[in-house]
């Protein structure tokens, strides 16, 4: 009957012991899954003129769009870059041979995306 007791005994610690170690397990999983839907923010101001006055005048605002990707893509460590309409009609506003110099951009890295938008 003792050794009953006992037994009983070892089962219902291991039990506990199971327990507390899995309700650790679930919080340390929680709070990776928090930080993980957590999005990076940053904002940055990119100097575009370097990359736009190597191209030929009917081609400038075409390369300040793939520069800005390159330079995003550089800055966050994303494998995909998506730019915002905003930010898309604030490069073509002054046409294809005059766009701006410097742009300063929000960034917000999603998983392996980073979507880019104006700063203000």
């Amino acid at each position: 009957m003792e050794e009953a007791k006992q037994e009983t005994q070892v089962q219902e610690s291991k039990a506990q012991s199971e327990t507390t170690q899995e309700a650790k397990d679930k919080e340390i999983r929680a709070d990776a899954q928090e930080t993980k839907k957590l999005p990076e923010t940053k904002i940055l101001t990119l100097n575009l003129r370097r990359y736009i006055l190597n191209a030929s005048r009917f081609k400038r605002a075409k390369k300040a769009i793939k520069s800005l990707k390159q330079l995003v893509l550089r800055h966050s460590k994303a494998k995909e870059v998506k730019i915002s309409a905003r930010l898309n009609q604030y490069i073509w506003a002054r046409g294809i041979k005059k766009p701006p110099a410097k742009v300063t951009v929000k960034i917000i890295k999603k998983e392996d995306t980073a979507y880019v938008d104006l700063a203000s």
